[in-house]
């Protein structure tokens, strides 16, 4: 199924001017729709980042440990967004990202 080019969200969270080659390619990096509660990971630190996540609602926290054990907030994903394009390619990601 379509999972970008038939989302309502399309227009907020990725450039309008993807051809269909460029959608159908995005949309091979973008997970399918997936609920997380509040509290819950979508990623941890260290985990092999191998999709893209668009924020639907709600919003993402994402943070670090200091090296004496803090956690540092690092963003706020918020409605639109999508987590996980820095990261790309095999990385891992570098923070937590917990749903608020």
């Amino acid at each position: 199924p379509k999972l970008c080019g038939g989302c309502a969200m399309r227009k907020v969270c990725m450039p309008s001017n993807l051809n269909a080659g460029e959608l159908l390619r995005f949309e091979d990096c973008a997970h399918t729709r997936r609920r997380i509660r509040a509290g819950q990971h979508l990623h941890h630190a260290g985990d092999v980042c191998d999709s893209l996540h668009a924020v639907r609602s709600g919003f993402i926290r994402t943070s670090i440990v200091s090296d004496d054990g803090r956690e540092q907030v690092t963003g706020f994903h918020m409605m639109g967004e999508v987590i996980g394009i820095d990261m790309m390619g095999g990385g891992m990601h570098s923070t937590d990202a917990v749903a608020g």
